[in-house]
């Protein structure tokens, strides 16, 4: 008797395990449902990649002459400030230029005050030739008549057609002749500025503005970087020399999966997690999406038109701008980010 209610206790025991362990397994299964469908609509509403990376505004310094490096004022990664000179070129060759364009603008304006005088000259001479020509005019037609009638020869009336010939080339060329001074001393312009003055000016201004040159300030606060040249150094125009990063103007660009960017729209905010402090959460929104993917405008876009194609899930660009409250933590371009936009709110 005893033995059979023994077996009766453990049939029970075994039962209520049974029944507990039932009980354990259909609790996990259906958290395990819910938490799903939570990470799901997490995920679907929550879009997040680690293809992004910060960006930001880089001034490429570079000189617009060509010359020898005098001075470097900067190192690597030094602050500087706006208007902070950064380089100077040798301004040796400038000067000259500059004492040169003066003394040919001076030369230019002892030049056009006897182009002026020539200019008196030349109108004195224009009227004479008009009044020579007039009286030659007059001559012809009286000597005209006077053959007609009979009275002189014909001798005399081919003199004195070759006489107001004459006198008609003379006044051409006397006309010329003004003409030339007035263009050279700019007597048909509005403003009655002598045209090679002006001339001489416009060459002295370019030496002046090329010796501005030979000083290169920075364009912007920011940091230096990249320093490339060194005193002695010889640089052309265009030729890059160091960078300036402003640390405060950077975004970050996020390179999404085409199939993530459907319901991404300007303005969501996003939640950014940086490499670099991993225990701070930085926020921004969506500023905007590029107009094409990345291979779109890649250096060798992909030519899907010959050969076997394989589809490849593309990437586009999203700029992400960050919150003011960033401004606390410096942020260099290139640094990896995590950005999660919310696309629900």
């Amino acid at each position: 008797m005893e033995s059979q209610n023994n077996s009766n206790e453990l049939k029970k025991n075994n039962n209520k395990k049974k029944k507990t362990a039932l009980f354990i397994l259909s609790a996990l299964v259906i958290s395990g449902i819910i938490i799903g469908i939570l990470y799901y609509n997490y995920l679907k509403y929550n879009i997040s990649t680690d293809d992004a990376y910060v960006e930001g505004a880089i001034h490429l310094v570079s000189p617009k002459i060509a010359g020898t490096i005098l001075n470097v004022y900067v190192n690597d990664n030094q602050q500087v400030k706006k208007g902070d000179v950064l380089v100077t070129l040798d301004p040796k060759d400038f000067d000259i230029k500059i004492e040169n364009a003066k003394a040919s603008l001076d030369l230019a304006a002892n030049e056009v005050s006897s182009l002026y005088a020539s200019l008196s000259s030349a109108g004195a001479r224009v009227k004479i030739a008009e009044a020579s020509y007039k009286q030659s005019f007059i001559d012809f037609k009286r000597y005209e008549q006077l053959y007609k009638e009979g009275v002189i020869s014909a001798d005399l009336i081919d003199k004195s057609k070759t006489a107001l010939n004459v006198a008609y080339e003379s006044l051409k060329s006397a006309k010329e002749e003004l003409r030339k001074i007035k263009a050279l001393v700019g007597a048909d312009t509005k403003k009655g500025k002598e045209a090679l003055i002006r001339q001489k000016e416009a060459v002295l201004k370019e030496a002046l503005i090329q010796k501005e040159y030979t000083t290169i300030a920075a364009p912007s606060d920011g940091y230096v970087t990249k320093k490339s040249v060194e005193k002695g150094n010889y640089v052309y125009p265009g030729q890059p020399v160091l960078a300036v990063v402003l640390l405060n103007e950077v975004w970050v660009i996020a390179n999404y999966k085409e199939t993530q960017v459907t319901n991404i729209k300007k303005n969501q905010k996003v939640k950014i997690k940086v490499d670099t402090y991993p225990d701070k959460t930085f926020y921004g929104r969506v500023d905007s999406i590029m107009a094409g993917t990345g291979a779109t405008f890649s250096l060798i876009p992909s030519e899907n038109a010959t050969g076997n194609f394989v589809k490849v899930v593309q990437r586009i660009p999203v700029k992400i701008v960050l919150d003011k409250t960033a401004d606390a933590y410096p942020l260099r371009p290139g640094m990896s980010v995590i950005p999660t936009i919310m696309v629900k709110e």
